[in-house]
């Protein structure tokens, strides 16, 4: 059985990079946002979480600090690039895949070496066509009816869902059209355990090193 791929969640800065790395993970993870006319590493407030109006306010206030302390892009991965890793970008806002292709392409970072994902579909079947070469997901926080007809439209080679829609037949449905599978985000084992068991073909993590214990059972 193949092992799937530790893919560690949210690297978004050099110190967090470094120790997903040091955790054994395969592939790290950086949030790609625009701010001021600039890609930065910065993962935006979930919308879904419901929470209360003066709490909104004051999460509102912390992700703007955060949000103007995050690392430019181009920074990181120069730095990243140092790293025998796998780079996994995912893109949180609409309209910035032709900046982030021409980014990756000037740093000189290879199509094999990225991963890309979006809930915003469109923006992966353009990155396709820029950098052929490179593995694209469609991210999924639902179940859709039919995943792999969601997946073709895109041109993705793989699905990034959501770990509360992840089931046998949807891996299996998917495998079948030579789909790849991710699931995010899992930090318990057995939740983990189930995941290895289903054949994901990636497991998204925010603790690399548990994942990989785990995986040095199969």
């Amino acid at each position: 059985m193949l092992k799937p791929l530790v893919i560690a969640h949210a690297c978004n800065s050099l110190g967090r990079v470094a120790k997903c790395i040091s955790q054994g993970a395969n592939v790290i993870e950086i949030d790609v946002y625009s701010y001021g006319g600039e890609l930065i590493a910065y993962h935006p407030p979930d919308p879904v979480v419901p929470v209360s109006r003066v709490k909104r306010f004051i999460e509102s206030i912390r992700y703007s600090v955060k949000r103007s302390r995050a690392p430019k892009l181009r920074d990181l991965l120069s730095e990243v690039l140092k790293y025998p890793i796998g780079i996994w970008l995912d893109l949180k806002v609409p309209r910035i895949e032709d900046s982030v292709c021409k980014l990756v392409m000037e740093l000189g970072i290879s199509d094999e070496r990225l991963y890309f994902s979006s809930a915003y579909h469109y923006s992966l079947r353009v990155i396709k066509e820029l950098l052929p070469k490179s593995r694209t997901f469609i991210s999924l926080s639902e179940r859709p009816v039919d995943p792999y007809y969601v997946a073709k439209c895109a041109q993705a080679d793989g699905v990034s869902i959501r770990i509360d829609f992840l089931d046998r037949e949807l891996v299996e449905q998917l495998h079948t059209h030579g789909i790849k599978v991710v699931v995010w985000t899992l930090n318990d084992e057995g939740q983990i355990i189930n995941a290895v068991k289903l054949g994901v073909d990636g497991i998204v993590t925010d603790i690399p090193e548990l994942v990989k214990r785990l995986l040095s059972g199969y």
